[in-house]
């Protein structure tokens, strides 16, 4: 097999970093993040790209490690096409200030590339965690175009 991985990537298949184990690759390219107790997961569907959150954002600093992961999603969704990324959070247990404003900064990094590369994020969020509706609510205030947000 050729070092630099070439019969993985045309599998689909990327190998683990701190493992000998394949990962299936989501057509992003991007890798699902686990992180202290934050789980990421990335899939294809037909027309849109899925994100599941589960667990906490609730360690320090979580812009050192989550914004460099959401300005990926971000530049590789802008070159895919895809229009529609729902981010399921109805697990996402809390998430703190400073984990708000990664959100809000990935939801603006929309807003800087022309309007013809825009696209949604759709929030499914829990009506039983207050949080969720308010402060993805705030967001959605500030980039009503770019993003919604559906109660389950």
């Amino acid at each position: 097999m050729p070092r630099d991985g070439s019969d993985r990537r045309k599998k689909g298949l990327q190998a683990g970093r701190h493992s000998d184990t394949m990962m299936p690759m989501n057509s992003l390219g991007i890798e699902n993040l686990k992180w202290q107790g934050l789980e990421v997961d990335i899939n294809d569907s037909e027309n849109s790209i899925n994100i599941r959150f589960r667990g906490a954002i609730d360690m320090i600093l979580p812009d050192s490690k989550l914004n460099p992961y959401f300005t990926r999603i971000h530049s590789a969704v802008v070159t895919s096409g895809f229009r529609i990324i729902v981010c399921d959070v109805r697990e996402l247990d809390f998430i703190n200030s400073s984990g708000i404003r990664c959100f809000l900064k990935w939801v603006m990094s929309i807003l800087q590339v022309s309007s013809d590369k825009r696209y949604t994020i759709i929030f499914q969020i829990s009506r039983e965690m207050e949080w969720q509706e308010i402060s993805l609510g705030f967001i959605k205030r500030l980039a009503p175009d770019c993003v919604k947000i559906e109660s389950k």
